[in-house]
């Protein structure tokens, strides 16, 4: 058993889906969105797609 708590598939995807564009909101307000990506990855990289397309519209 280990100590941290993961997600997994039997979490609800919009409550996954909420943690994660939590989480990269958090991270683009301070930190660059490179390193956002960087430490996020998977988590951010929908979120900060998502962002990057709707800024250059």
């Amino acid at each position: 058993m280990s100590g941290k708590p993961e997600f997994h598939e039997d979490y609800h995807p919009l409550l996954l889906l909420t943690v994660r564009t939590v989480l990269c909101i958090g991270c683009s307000r301070t930190l660059p969105i490179i390193l956002c990506w960087v430490k996020y990855r998977s988590r951010c990289a929908f979120y900060l797609l998502y962002l990057n397309s709707s800024n250059s519209l």
